[in-house]
């Protein structure tokens, strides 16, 4: 009998110093209000489109729910309406950018476009002019320069509050938002070199509770039916759980158990399975990070004083 334990290896130094050093980019969230009304619902995403080509240009990640964000709202300069046959919209439109934390409300820095656009309605118009935003706009490197910076200086200043709150995730088993808040610093920033061993430490925590969490279903499967169907629903349970976990010994002896009860049952050979994954660690981090950010994003709300 031959006991097949398919599981994840162990983080390599090769791979787990890729994993930690790599270069974290600021990241920004392209908003626009809901109830804007200074810009037609038809055309939003069009400029949310245009928002992001900005940010990535200039290097910036282009986030959801972030801290930091690009707003935007428009202001009417002209409107007319052409002497052709059918008559159409022309409109002159300021297009207004603002770049700074959407949670405290304090602006970084803004930037004002002039656009024309011309359409069969008000909404065909402003998506004419939206989409002669050029992302690759010199103006745009300036506008957003000034804002990285800022955004550097609210990291070095707040370096131990993060760390603090950082801390509190942990021990409320908030291992996700822990690793949301600690990917989030950019490698710009002095407060990067002081959270980077800490990314190491809460991501092994929550592979022991999702080990801890796994194996536990996978036992209550198996008690409930020591059978072949009981052994399967147990294989889904313990799909991808670590091997470097420290609760892999009770996965080995409930694998082991499992295939002593079904060649007594069975009277036959029988090799347990589960689904094997191997050099997922970068997936998983982001994974984690990317369920950190849903989290955060559950409580999170923007104000914009004086941003107009």
């Amino acid at each position: 009998m031959k006991t097949h334990l398919n599981s994840k290896v162990l983080l390599g130094p090769v791979l787990l110093f890729c994993l930690l050093f790599k270069a974290q980019s600021i990241e920004m969230t392209p908003f626009i209000e809901d109830d804007s009304e200074s810009i037609p619902r038809e055309a939003r995403q069009i400029l949310l489109n245009k928002m992001g080509d900005i940010l990535t240009r200039n290097d910036i990640v282009k986030g959801m729910n972030s801290t930091f964000i690009l707003n935007t709202n428009a202001t009417v300069l002209q409107q007319t309406l052409t002497q052709t046959v059918p008559q159409k919209h022309l409109y002159t439109v300021a297009l207004n950018f603002f770049v700074g934390n959407g949670v405290d409300g304090n602006l970084f820095s803004s930037h004002t476009k002039t656009l024309t656009g011309l359409g069969n309605s008000r909404s065909l118009a402003y998506i004419d002019a939206f989409k002669k935003v050029n992302a690759a706009d010199p103006e745009f490197q300036g506008f957003l320069s000034s804002a990285k910076n800022k955004v550097v200086q609210y990291y070095n200043s707040r370096c131990s509050s993060i760390l603090t709150e950082v801390s509190t995730l942990e021990k409320t088993g908030r291992f996700e938002e822990a690793l949301y808040k600690l990917t989030s610093i950019p490698s710009a920033s002095s407060c990067y070199g002081k959270t980077q061993g800490r990314i190491a430490q809460v991501y092994q925590k929550s592979l022991e509770k999702d080990c801890a969490s796994k194996l536990a279903a996978a036992s209550q499967a198996w008690a409930a039916s020591p059978n072949s169907m009981g052994a399967s629903d147990a294989a889904e349970h313990l799909a991808g759980i670590d091997s470097s976990s420290k609760c892999y010994s009770g996965v080995r002896a409930l694998s082991s158990k499992i295939e002593r009860t079904m060649i007594q049952s069975e009277d036959r050979e029988y090799k347990f399975r589960w689904e094997e994954q191997i050099g997922l660690e970068k997936q998983r981090l982001q994974m984690l990070r990317d369920v950190g950010m849903q989290k955060a994003a559950q409580t999170q709300n923007y104000v914009f004083p004086g941003w107009n």
